[in-house]
């Protein structure tokens, strides 16, 4: 997953090595409460390699409001 110009763009990662900068691997539930920042690492359920800080910053951008940061409506 990326986000581009403001939205989040899902794609299957190629087989093999990449530029990917990190890979978040779990079932498909827990990867679902990350993308939707109901639950971030770490997280045992989650398997988390490369970096961390590329990880951060995705999070960090407003494809969805934050809960924990963000007032309920």
């Amino acid at each position: 997953a990326r986000v581009s110009d403001g939205r989040l763009v899902t794609e299957r990662a190629p087989d093999g090595p990449s530029g990917t900068a990190v890979v978040v691997t779990g079932t498909a539930q827990d990867i679902a409460l990350l993308v939707w920042k109901r639950a971030v690492p770490p997280r045992p359920q989650l398997d988390v390699t490369g970096s961390a800080v590329v990880l951060k910053r995705f999070l960090a951008t407003d494809y969805i409001p934050d809960p924990r940061t963000t007032p309920a409506h």
